[in-house]
């Protein structure tokens, strides 16, 4: 099987999200997955022009390649301080679990209170951080081991995201893309900052 070797292809991080979830009946119709918004905040409409900014800064690099660095080192300036103007952002009155996850372009991994089955079928949804974006769509129970290192959340859940739901892939990868591309600016920030004395 495949599938095994299309995980490998897809980068992995451990973040910060908000997690609902809900077991398909055997007589539940799977619907489509749909990517939207909690609300049309700050952190939605940041998101929006991230995506018009990468699209540009593209188009720019074949241009002048110095110049779309220096613009991405701006927007990634702009990132940093609005990611840590949002990241105190909490989800409990939007009925989602905060929790970190481990997530890819074709699954995730978290932490949950209750055992479930393999295979068992999930309707999934989980609000990112900064940009406040829900992402739906249906999945698998991959695993769910006992953990006990967390005693309030016994069991470690590991779900496959169905095939179908490209629409939701595409914004998990963007997601890990971005959050990775946040995380390397951080510590090139510290590490020049390191290197200049007063």
């Amino acid at each position: 099987m495949n599938t095994h070797h299309e995980r490998r292809n897809y980068f992995r991080i451990l973040d910060q999200v908000g997690v609902k979830y809900s077991v398909l009946g055997e007589s539940a119709e799977v619907t489509a997955e749909t990517s939207g918004e909690i609300e049309l905040s700050l952190g939605a409409m940041l998101g929006n022009i991230d995506q018009e900014f990468n699209r540009a800064v593209n188009i720019l690099w074949s241009e002048s390649p110095s110049a779309a660095d220096a613009v991405g080192l701006l927007n990634r300036k702009l990132s940093l301080l609005a990611t840590r103007l949002l990241e105190a952002g909490d989800y409990s009155n939007a009925g989602y679990d905060g929790t970190t996850a481990s997530i890819s372009g074709c699954g995730m991994a978290f932490h949950c209170d209750h055992p479930l089955a393999v295979e068992t079928r999930l309707n999934v949804s989980v609000a990112l951080k900064p940009s406040r974006i829900v992402v739906n769509f249906t999945a698998s129970v991959v695993a769910c081991e006992r953990a006990s290192d967390i005693p309030a959340r016994n069991y470690l859940l590991r779900i496959s995201i169905d095939e179908n739901c490209h629409a939701a892939r595409e914004q998990l990868v963007q997601h890990v893309v971005q959050r990775q591309s946040a995380r390397l600016g951080i510590g090139r920030g510290a590490n020049r900052g390191g290197n200049h004395r007063a």
